[in-house]
């Protein structure tokens, strides 16, 4: 790889953290799903140039088009300044309604204790489902669609493993803010 190249990636690797920026702050807001929209297709495109997929697209293409969305939504919160207000708190994981004894077999599903197997996840997004199953069997805080996943399970073990698994398998995936990436 030339020198040329290695700084070309290298400067695209430095505009991870913004787009991840870009993301998180039109997640969820529905004025903003077009600009999310876009900040997801630009993160997977830079995703896949750094993955030496050189189709994907160039540094000057990415940075064009995140100074376009940096700026829809910097004149969105610009005209909506009650939008920037920080958001309510995090629900907690007991808000699921999920019991102690679904979350344990839940857990024993995914770590092969259990005589069902969960058989539709690898060994890293095993790990991320069961980072979540913590979050909710200790309360802690998690994402709105962590709660929504859990009690569309109704209490049922598969379904809940299902559900989560759905969640860090999405672009970008949920997340629990204990899981290290």
């Amino acid at each position: 790889m030339s020198s040329v190249e290695q700084r070309m990636l290298q400067d695209i690797q430095q505009m991870t953290p913004e787009i991840n920026h870009l993301i998180g702050v039109t997640r969820g807001i529905p004025p903003l799903r077009a600009q999310y929209d876009a900040a997801v297709q630009v993160q997977g495109q830079i995703r896949r140039r750094l993955d030496g997929d050189i189709r994907a697209g160039g540094g000057d293409d990415f940075r064009r088009r995140m100074g376009r969305i940096r700026n829809q939504v910097t004149n969105y919160y610009a005209r909506h300044p009650d939008a920037a207000l920080p958001p309510a708190q995090r629900p907690r994981g007991g808000a699921a309604g999920v019991s102690n004894d679904v979350l344990q077999t839940a857990s024993n599903m995914l770590t092969g204790f259990e005589t069902v197997v969960f058989h539709g996840a690898n060994g890293m997004e095993s790990l991320k489902v069961l980072d979540h199953l913590q979050d909710i069997a200790r309360n802690r805080e998690v994402d709105p669609a962590v709660i929504d996943a859990a009690r569309q399970a109704d209490n049922n073990p598969a379904a809940l493993v299902a559900n989560l698994l759905a969640l860090v398998q999405q672009n970008p995936p949920i997340l629990s803010s204990n899981t290290r990436r």
